[in-house]
């Protein structure tokens, strides 16, 4: 390969991770060239949509050490930006893992309560208890996750990160001194590269030697109209069957989902488009926030197809293997922790960089 031009970091996707990622570089000093293979902002991966939740609350210790620093890494960036893009909301949590979560909390010195089924409905009367008990973390916040993706670009490009869309990285080189990327037409050589490309991301990993298991699924969000704001909630059933529920920004509207491996996508062809719901996964998420919310319109109103990629036991793969940084942060559960991965991936970048 030729290279036709030179840059000290490529990263490949312009989703949340990779945006994030791109910031960071950017306010380091570096000058990180980002590959989008779609428009960007589209519809087709991960990132997209008016919002998640983002809690401190989870079941075990070093996801809640995480979830501490991505929670001031988030209210830094609406620091940095001006951009108002947390909504604290609190959150329960209902169901079979609820001691672990409360014990994970206390070790890490959160607050945290548990309520009886009285004072859950007393304190939200939206929220059904159904008699359980529930774990409530009063920080538990909704992020305006279109929003956040619009500040991470608009901060990385105003720091010198340059953005393309329409790009689509046909095949990576690693030598000893620099890693060539291959696009249509052009070779970009790189001191580092950073793959942060979602659901796609296992087989760019496969070009560098690293055996990545990450499985893209389809999932549904689903919307009802809500008579009373509401928290976030997460249930999770016996089995292992879990919901989540959180409210929009708007405060007028639930939207939730099964947070469960849904039917699998072959992406090594995929259009970009939007793609529709699973209707057995919807008709579950609507039983399910009928029983669970007093205040909501009997059908949902909206619902869509999006991707989950996940990896075993849900964790995360964030890793430099040489000169190649693989960022597959999700498994339905990384959006939440977008500032802190970013920040680790870029870390990893630049002990090349620097070297």
């Amino acid at each position: 390969m030729v290279a036709t031009e030179t840059v000290d970091v490529v990263v490949v996707g312009a989703g949340a991770v990779g945006l994030a990622t791109a910031r960071e570089l950017a306010r380091a000093g570096y000058a990180p060239l980002v590959l989008e293979q779609f428009a960007l902002s589209h519809q087709a991966g991960s990132s997209h949509g008016e919002s998640r939740i983002v809690r401190l609350a989870h079941g075990r210790v070093d996801d809640v050490r995480d979830a501490q620093q991505a929670m001031e890494l988030w209210r830094r960036l609406e620091y940095d930006t001006g951009h108002r893009l947390l909504d604290r909301v609190g959150g329960l949590e209902f169901g079979v893992r609820m001691a672990a979560t409360e014990a994970a909390l206390r070790a890490c010195d959160v607050a945290v309560e548990v309520l009886d089924a009285v004072e859950v409905e007393k304190r939200f009367p939206g929220v059904r208890a159904l008699g359980e008990d529930a774990v409530f973390q009063a920080d538990s916040s909704v992020v305006r996750a279109d929003a956040a993706v619009a500040a991470l670009l608009a901060d990385a490009q105003a720091h010198g990160a340059d953005v393309q869309s329409g790009v689509t990285v046909e095949a990576l080189d690693v030598s000893a001194s620099h890693v060539d990327v291959q696009v249509a037409g052009r070779v970009v050589r790189a001191r580092s590269v950073v793959l942060a490309a979602g659901g796609w991301i296992a087989g760019l990993a496969a070009q560098v030697g690293v055996s990545l298991d990450a499985r893209p699924t389809l999932q549904s969000p689903t919307y009802f109209r809500s008579g009373r704001p509401t928290p976030t909630v997460i249930d999770i059933r016996a089995g292992g069957t879990e919901f989540y529920a959180l409210p929009e920004s708007s405060g007028a509207v639930v939207k939730g989902g099964l947070h469960d491996p849904g039917p699998a996508l072959d992406l090594s062809s995929d259009p970009g488009s939007a793609r529709p719901s699973v209707a057995a996964d919807v008709a579950a998420f609507a039983d399910w926030a009928r029983e669970r919310y007093a205040d909501l319109e009997p059908d949902p109103f909206d619902s869509y197809g999006c991707i989950y990629t996940w990896l075993p036991e849900s964790r995360f793969h964030l890793a430099r293997h040489d000169r190649v940084v693989v960022a597959s942060c999700c498994s339905g559960r990384g959006f939440k922790f977008v500032p802190l991965n970013g920040a680790r991936a870029a870390r990893l970048a630049a002990e090349v960089l620097g070297a």
